[in-house]
């Protein structure tokens, strides 16, 4: 049986933040390295398609992220003077409250460094000492072959002609980073485009009403968060290129756009 590898497991303690809850916080749960952690996963499992060409050559098609599993170890630890750890005990409640807090019905994001790794908790194994100290160790599966930067989010106010820099510094340099947009007019019937010069992508909006938009652009879909039933879809959409991207907003009103996006990384 090969062992699923402890993906966190280069450094002693962490604090266990899951679906925007600080668990350290609320019942001293940490992210803990055991002895035998020292391996982690490094890149990205994927799954490359060829076909058969018209002489029988193998043609190259793409390629698609295989979610990724490892093992999150758990123990309950103190801080004491000095910066040390010290284990404290775990009873039938400590482990009732750790369960109802990691074994969500969805992926959620787990919190390591300065990542997010979307995901799910599943089943797990503990060991524990006759003095009840010890640690849980639960297999989390990502719902991604990769992780994330935290949510970027940049709120521009602004009439006419706006330009900016947006830098995407991911180590995945054909993964499709989109923008999601939220769209404020202040009079009716504006009319806003944003273009990115760098992809040459480029979307526009005509907001009737004074209602909030949500633009999702992986999704293509633009929300009037009013009238839920006006949901309309579009084959424009804007993305980040890797390096500098040079944004261009334009818009025939006053308006308050909100750019939102996460990077993508590589797991290492």
């Amino acid at each position: 049986m090969v062992r699923i590898l402890n993906q966190f497991a280069r450094d002693d303690f962490d604090r266990l933040i899951f679906d925007n809850v600080d668990i350290t916080e609320l019942y001293n749960w940490r992210i803990m390295t055991t002895d035998e952690d020292k391996e982690f996963r490094f890149g990205l499992d994927r799954n490359i398609s060829y076909e058969e060409g018209v002489f029988g050559e193998q043609l190259y098609t793409g390629i698609t992220h295989k979610p990724l599993s490892f093992d999150v170890t758990f123990v309950k630890a103190k801080v004491i003077e000095g910066g040390v750890y010290v284990p404290q005990t775990i009873n039938d409640k400590d482990l009732s409250q750790l369960g109802s807090l990691i074994f969500k019905g969805e992926p959620k994001a787990l919190r390591f460094k300065n990542r997010l790794y979307y995901g799910m908790f599943k089943s797990g194994t503990g060991w524990k000492t006759t003095g009840n100290k010890g640690y849980v160790t639960v297999e989390f599966e990502m719902s991604e072959g990769f992780c994330r930067s935290f949510p970027i989010e940049e709120e521009y106010e602004f009439q006419g002609l706006l330009e900016l820099c947006l830098i995407n510094d991911t180590d995945i340099p054909y993964s499709t980073t989109y923008l999601d947009l939220d769209i404020k007019p202040k009079r009716s019937d504006t009319k806003f485009t944003i273009r990115n010069a760098t992809t040459g992508k480029n979307m526009s909006v005509t907001a009737r009403t004074l209602n909030l938009l949500k633009v999702y652009g992986q999704e293509r879909q633009i929300i009037d968060t009013m009238n839920f039933d006006n949901i309309y879809y579009s084959s424009d959409y804007v993305n980040l290129a890797v390096g500098s991207n040079d944004i261009i907003m334009e818009s025939t009103q006053p308006i308050i756009v909100k750019i939102k996006y996460q990077k993508k990384y590589m797991l290492k």
